[in-house]
Parts: structure tokens; sequence; C-alpha cells
């Protein structure tokens, strides 16, 4: 990460990465003696979780962050090059079957329907991701997936899985 990337953090809630990101950025650009001249997109797709995030930034980073409340899956496309993100973090929603080795009532609740739902809307995110960021940028993906069912897509940019 450097101080002039152009961050988009698709699934951004609760903000932890996100701060972790602003504070790298503007620790970078302390040692140049500047102020950081990229930006950091958190998309959060459920509204109350993406106002409070706007809430908290405005309030301990007032710079070089933009707050979006949309689906992941379904943001739009910046379609200049020079403004596309250098970095897509990609941290997607999980399909719950670790959770219901745990949790009783979930697992009596739990539908492999779920499970699969899940796969759909990982992989939809990182096409999207896959749209999102420059030719030469990087996708970093995290996700928690028992089954195994997650299929990679190879593409011209570099993956952190």
């Amino acid at each position: 990460i450097d101080e002039s990337d152009i961050i988009l953090d698709m699934c951004a809630a609760p903000g932890n990465k996100t701060i972790q990101i602003l504070e790298i950025m503007s620790e970078k650009a302390r040692t140049k003696n500047t102020l950081p001249s990229g930006v950091i997109i958190a998309n959060e797709l459920d509204e109350k979780r993406a106002g409070n995030m706007a809430h908290f930034f405005k309030a301990h980073f007032p710079i070089n962050i933009v707050v979006t409340n949309n689906k992941a899956e379904n943001l739009p496309i910046i379609e200049d090059e020079n403004y596309r993100p250098n970095i897509v973090i990609c941290d997607v929603p999980c399909s719950g079957d670790g959770t219901i080795r745990k949790n009783k009532v979930v697992r009596k609740k739990w539908k492999l329907e779920y499970g699969l739902e899940s796969h759909f809307t990982q992989t939809k995110i990182l096409d999207s991701a896959i749209r999102q960021c420059k030719n030469d940028g990087f996708i970093i993906i995290a996700f928690f997936y028992l089954s195994n069912t997650l299929t990679c897509i190879s593409h011209s940019k570099r993956y952190f899985i």
C-alpha cells in the first residue's frame, strides 16, 4: 500500500480494514513529508453500517475516504483507467457452513441452498472486483468456505486469497 493508491474495499463494514489502510497511507505520506494523495472507497451493503462508518471516518479521518452504500457486485465501473482502483479488497460474506458446526440453532435452520447462494454471491463479487480493478492492480479476497466450491477466476490481475 502506498500513499497514492486508489483502493476499493467492496465489503468494508465495520471499517477496521479501512482504518488500517488509512493509517498505512498516512504513515507512508508522513515519511515523505506530504499528505496522502490516494483515496479509499469503502463500500457497504447495509445502510446503517455504511452510515456508522461514514460518521466515524468523518470524525477521525476527514480526508481521502468515500463511503458508498451498494451491493458489491453492482458497483458502477469507473471507465477512466486513471481513476480506477489499483487495489480492490473483497472480504466477502461467508457461507455460514463454519457457523453450523458451532451453533445448534443455526445448524437446525441452515440449508445447503444458503451455502450455494453465498457461493454465487462470492463469485459475483469477485467478478465485479476484476472489472473494477486496474489492469496492473491487485485483488485481495478473503472468504471462509469449508466446502471448497469457490472457483478462482483466471485473469491478468494479481490475486491474494
